[in-house]
């Protein structure tokens, strides 16, 4: 993490054009940490903000967001081999013949390369209990590590639906409709070493600018995700990687019972517009048949 924070300055998170209603004095800042587009304004315009409802960080409070979002960001580089062979042991005592046969089954070198995936996309791994028996009955049956690493998400789909939801156990999502999921399926192409994506220039844009436009009417105080099917979730995540856009991604199969989603809107990725959603709550299972239905 490089970066200079001015501390005469306070950071604003905010379209442009709301600051120039404002009439106040500010500076675009270059992306980093996960954070892509905010505004530096002079700390003398403080009460302006306030009066205004601006949310805005002092900074310290912008040093503490970005050292969090940086460790958040790298944090799958701090898991590898050694240390998945330390959480294996610490585990013996209690589950001995778990961890046997989970090693048996998948090798400490998957099992390593499984936990800085889900690690990486900041899904916690305190329950290892659950992700060695999902290791167990899915290790046999997918070899690839990519896909493997998707079975075992879905097989923790409280923990990572409780990580991003909000209150009353509401996940806010902007959802990926057919139309958008086949442009990623049509992109992917598969080699000796693995599936990647290949898309073109203008359905990157159009995808890309349709989630920027959504993420610019979106209220400061949500934390929105992305919802899509599961076999392209990994390949959206990588495109709005790609682009400095730290958003999770979710599939369906990792939304949990009792938690519901809130469409904030549909990214068709078609027209570049994203479509915004007002309707009443759907639970996991009718927002999943709903985008099925979506064209």
């Amino acid at each position: 993490l490089d970066a200079e924070i001015p501390t005469d300055r306070v950071l604003v998170e905010s379209d442009p054009t709301h600051l120039d209603l404002l009439d106040v004095t500010y500076e675009k800042g270059a992306p980093i940490a996960g954070q892509r587009k905010f505004m530096w304004v002079d700390d003398r315009h403080i009460s302006a903000l306030k009066e205004a409802g601006f949310v805005f960080s002092a900074p310290a409070q912008t040093a503490a967001k970005w050292t969090g979002n940086a460790l958040r960001l790298y944090a799958g580089h701090f898991v590898g081999i050694q240390e998945t062979r330390r959480l294996l042991s610490d585990m013996e005592p209690d589950y001995a013949d778990l961890v046997r046969q989970a090693q048996e089954i998948v090798p400490l070198q998957k099992i390593a390369e499984v936990l800085r995936r889900l690690v990486g996309e900041n899904v916690p791994i305190r329950n290892l209990r659950l992700i060695l028996e999902a290791l167990i009955e899915w290790g046999q049956r997918e070899q690839d590590v990519v896909l493997l690493t998707e079975y075992i998400r879905a097989s923790l789909k409280r923990q990572i639906s409780f990580r991003f939801a909000g209150r009353s156990n509401i996940i806010a999502a902007y959802v990926l409709q057919r139309s958008a999921e086949d442009i990623l399926r049509n992109a992917v192409q598969s080699t000796s070493t693995g599936t990647f994506l290949n898309l073109s220039d203008d359905d990157a844009q159009a995808l890309i600018a349709e989630i920027e436009r959504a993420l610019s009417k979106n209220a400061t105080d949500v934390s929105p995700v992305v919802l899509a099917a599961m076999d392209v979730r990994r390949h959206m995540r990588s495109l709005l990687t790609h682009n400095a856009i730290e958003l999770p991604v979710l599939s369906f199969q990792e939304i949990a019972q009792e938690f519901n989603v809130q469409p904030l809107a549909t990214i068709s990725g078609r027209s570049g517009v994203a479509r915004n959603v007002s309707r009443s709550l759907p639970s996991a299972t009718e927002a999943k048949a709903g985008q099925e239905a979506a064209s």
